[in-house]
Order: C-alpha cells, then structure tokens, then sequence
C-alpha cells in the first residue's frame, strides 16, 4: 500500500509538471480510485477477520453439540435381539432388564395376554408364543 503522504505529494508534483488538463484530471481519478480501492480493501479484510471468528465460534459449537449427541447416544444406548418374531431390549430406559418389544412398531409388547401381541391398537403384530413362556426366552437371550 501506498503511503497516503505519498499520493499528496505525487498530487503537487503533477499539478507543477506541464502536462495537459485531462492527463491530471485522469491521474487524480487513478488516484481517487486506488484510495478507494485501499479503503475496501481495509473494510474488506476486516469483514474477512469477523467471518472467521464467526465460523470459529460456529464450528465450536457444532463440534460441541456432536460430542453431546454422541454422549447421549451412548448413554441411551440399548441391545436389540431378535427371538421367535419377538424384538427384545435391554438398555436404561428397560432398567437393564430385557423387554419384549414389537417389531414392527417398536413399542413394548404386550405379555399379559395369552399370546404375546402389540399394545397399540393401530398395529396389528402379534405372535403364537404363549406369553408364559416368556422368562424362558428371556433366559436364552
């Protein structure tokens, strides 16, 4: 860049020297310009600065939030088996206890019944294991 005491002194310079009108005119123009070009740049380069503390703090905070899913993940991680049609679970949220789920919904299965079948009225899943035989198959998971 060029040092602004410069462009004045330049400016003097040429407005002493005997050249025509319109060559000054076109180099004070050239000279207006590079000075508003050095003035974007500057604006420009500090744009530049505060979108990359932007994306910092950005890809921080997702960073942060990956770590946090994973954790999550984790934590509420569950064993799935599958056994006679019979989709089983053992995780936190089944107190460490293997739970007879439905298969096809995913909601726990209903093993009060004769046979065990789906709690939820809009699935239709249902097995021909009799549900007193439930603690045997939970025993061979």
């Amino acid at each position: 860049m060029i040092d602004m005491g410069a462009f004045d002194t330049i400016k003097q310079t040429l407005t002493e020297l005997p050249i025509s009108d319109i060559l000054k005119a076109r180099l004070e123009f050239a000279f207006d310009q590079s000075s508003a070009f050095e003035r974007q740049v500057s604006e420009l380069q500090t744009k530049i600065g505060q979108l990359k503390a932007q994306l910092e703090i950005v890809t921080l905070d997702r960073d942060n939030t990956r770590s946090e899913l994973q954790r999550l993940k984790d934590e509420h991680a569950e064993e799935i088996r599958i056994h006679n049609m019979i989709e089983f679970r053992r995780g936190k949220r089944t107190g460490g206890k293997w739970i007879a789920f439905c298969p096809q919904c995913h909601i726990p299965a209903d093993v009060k019944a004769d046979f065990v079948s789906c709690q939820s009225p809009k699935c239709k899943w249902g097995t021909l294991v009799p549900s007193n035989d439930m603690p045997y198959i939970i025993s061979e998971l």
